[in-house]
């Protein structure tokens, strides 16, 4: 991978960790925002690890991100520096990423980075914060200058007597690293962060440095392995400390200067040959690298160890979790008023409550079992009335549930939804069941009661309307002005009642399942262009032109003409009926060509209004029996049966119908039906 390439992965991990800080400073634990966050960071993260085993991430004096002491640019100066403030004010010089990191590791890492850094001061040691939290892949360094004890800065002096005997400790400790005494990798951290801590306090209060002071930093420097980054951690902290870029400049350019002297002074008096010092920097340097191996090691062991014991704890809370779930959701199951099946892909019986068992009468112990083997044969399903994809994706049906007792037929209203996993992946199939025989009791009566009061009211509206059309033709005498408007008044009244008749059968006649239609070849637009002269009429009485697009070219085909005249004739009178004076009525006949359902093609015919418009909530409702699209406040009559008449008409002629409308926009109702010319798949009246 080219230089450039990496340099890349640096700037997008750098962002992505800006990015989840602020995210995770907003949202709660589990947000779909928050989960894609850290997800893109630990994406980017793995594609740095990919690549490398580790890396470390620290910040210039300047607060720009290094990476591997690289700069990584363009990534939002402001940004940086919050990123840098928050690594800072917890003491963290920089982080060594390895490979092996989980997520969980690194949003437990984000969350460290916002934490009060009093938690930090509690807990002794950020190490350990580290550790209680699990993660074991990323590795902190505080600043050499700080160390945590008891809530305070070291080096934090109240007199003169316990600076000088600690500068009398550090000079005794650099005087035993010269001699060997001290060879401990660890031990020579501490006196480093000791004497930088100690040279930072002492500058940064007087502004320059006691001669045994500046004495023990530059012995010390002398006698380690790499001078380089103890002037880099030294020019940090000086100006962490408040020291402005200057006077850190100022004190670090003296000291180098004056080790040079020292080693110059130390090479002609043969005091420390080069081939020397170059042994004891290897020396040194291999020891400490083994000692920060092994301490890494058994950090790491002590880490995984912590970790197991409290994902051992963990898994004991959720699986006494998911148990008391699980009873609770048993019992809401037990106690529900309905009946409860779950099966799985299979058919097998997965879940039974109570209700199920006595509805279907299923033993309990019949769990596991096929649920086709798990019926009894009376309680087979034997008749489908309708399947209607809910909103939410659920099917309804109503099955009848019979039995050798005739009195004892049940009818049962199941609404049932596939159940899928995480994945998507069908698990099965769970099923509420609903007795809705009394329901269905009570609307056969209602329905029988319509049709038989539909029948009766025929015979004698039959004859008024006769004897009403022979007073209007004045055959038993001449008339005045006054009993031919009442009579005419009468006669209008008769018309509504007779269409009113002749809904409530048809709608008893759909109910009972005798609803059928009688094809015969018929020109569309001959039907379509009859139905509009018999309304135009009432619609120029009302100012309302009705304009008609019709097909180009004759278009013979097998229908139940006067039941698609009943179809176009309620939507165009319902057009006319709620457009106001001085609006249109637009009908539109269109030919479709041929599909999978409709081989010699399909027409699709289309009635547009300029009226009010319907209400989206009503506009769902507009086929259901009896209901009017929210214009029961319009003070235009009408019974509500029309619409869904009209449905089932166009249902058995195998098409569909469809309503579209905004309020204010005027309303467009749509049907649509396949051409049949030599084949009829449509039933015949008296079919099944």
């Amino acid at each position: 991978m080219s230089q450039d390439q990496l340099t890349n992965e640096y700037k997008n991990f750098v962002s992505r960790l800006i990015l989840s800080i602020n995210k995770i400073s907003l949202y709660p634990a589990g947000h779909p925002l928050l989960v894609n966050a850290v997800n893109d960071l630990y994406a980017a993260l793995r594609a740095i690890l990919n690549k490398k085993s580790s890396f470390n991430l620290g910040f210039s004096p300047d607060k720009q991100a290094l990476i591997e002491n690289q700069p990584v640019t363009d990534v939002g100066s402001g940004l940086a520096a919050q990123l840098a403030d928050n690594f800072r004010k917890l003491y963290i010089e920089n982080l060594s990423f390895t490979s092996g990191i989980s997520p969980k590791e690194l949003e437990a890492f984000i969350r460290i980075l916002l934490i009060d850094p009093e938690e930090i001061k509690r807990a002794g040691d950020i190490n350990k914060v580290f550790q209680d939290k699990g993660i074991v892949h990323i590795k902190p360094t505080q600043f050499s200058y700080v160390k945590i004890q008891k809530g305070k800065v070291a080096l934090e002096v109240d007199d003169e007597a316990k600076k000088r005997k600690i500068l009398q400790e550090l000079k005794l400790q650099i005087k035993n690293l010269s001699s060997g005494k001290i060879q401990d990798a660890s031990e020579i951290n501490k006196l480093q962060q000791d004497i930088i801590a100690a040279v930072t306090a002492e500058f940064k209060e007087n502004k320059k440095l006691l001669t045994v002071t500046k004495n023990i930093l530059e012995d010390f420097i002398l006698h380690s392995p790499d001078s380089a980054a103890i002037i880099s951690r030294l020019n940090r902290s000086l100006r962490d400390a408040g020291c402005s870029p200057e006077e850190a400049k100022s004190l670090i350019d003296k000291i180098e200067k004056d080790i040079s002297i020292k080693l110059a002074a130390a090479s002609e008096s043969g005091k420390l040959s080069k081939e020397k010092a170059s042994e004891l920097i290897k020396q040194n340097a291999e020891l400490e690298l083994k000692l920060n191996q092994l301490r890494n090691e058994l950090e790491a062991k002590e880490a995984a160890f912590e970790a197991l014991e409290k994902g051992k704890e963990r898994i004991a809370q959720e699986k006494e979790r998911v148990t008391q779930e699980k009873e609770r959701i048993d019992n809401i199951v037990r106690h529900m008023g309905e009946g409860l099946v779950m099966v799985d892909p299979q058919g097998k019986i997965l879940m039974l409550n109570p209700v199920a068992e006595q509805l279907l009468g299923i033993d309990k112990d019949k769990t596991n079992m096929q649920l086709s083997k798990a019926l009894k044969d009376e309680h087979l399903l034997t008749m489908v009335k309708h399947i209607t994809p809910g909103q939410d994706g659920t099917l309804q049906k109503d099955i009848e549930l019979l039995s050798p007792n005739e009195a004892t037929k049940r009818v049962l209203r199941t609404s049932s939804a596939v159940v899928e996993d995480h994945n998507g992946k069908t698990v099965g199939m769970v099923t509420i069941l609903n007795d809705i025989t009394r329901q269905k009791e009570v609307e056969k009566i209602k329905s029988d009661f319509v049709a038989s009061v539909s029948h009766e009211l025929r015979t004698p509206m039959s004859t008024i309307k006769q004897n009403i059309s022979l007073l209007t033709e004045e055959l038993p005498g001449s008339l005045n002005e006054d009993q031919k408007k009442f009579l005419n008044i009468a006669q209008d009244n008769i018309k509504r009642l007779n269409r009113l008749i002749e809904d409530l059968l048809d709608s008893a006649a759909i109910e009972a399942g005798k609803f059928s239609l009688r094809l015969a070849q018929a020109d569309i637009n001959e039907v379509i262009d009859r139905v509009i002269t018999f309304l135009r009429g009432w619609a120029q009485a009302k100012n309302i032109t009705i304009e008609a697009e019709l097909l180009p070219e004759s278009e013979p085909l097998r229908i139940d003409k006067d039941r698609i005249e009943q179809v176009l004739n309620n939507l165009i009178s319902n057009a006319v009926k709620f457009t106001p004076q001085g609006g249109k009525v637009y009908v539109k006949a269109i030919k479709k060509e041929p599909a999978e359902d409709s081989p010699s093609g399909a027409l699709e015919i289309s009635v547009k209004d300029t009226g009010p418009g319907i209400a989206p909530e009503n506009l769902k409702k507009v086929f259901d029996k009896f209901e009017r699209a929210g214009m029961s406040n319009s003070g235009v009559g009408g019974t509500g049966l029309g619409l869904s008449i009209a449905q089932e008409i166009v249902s058995q002629h195998k098409g569909k119908i469809w309503a579209e409308s905004d309020l204010g926009q005027g309303s467009k109702f749509s049907f649509i039906i396949p051409i049949n010319k030599d084949k009829d798949p449509i039933k015949e009246p008296g079919g099944d």
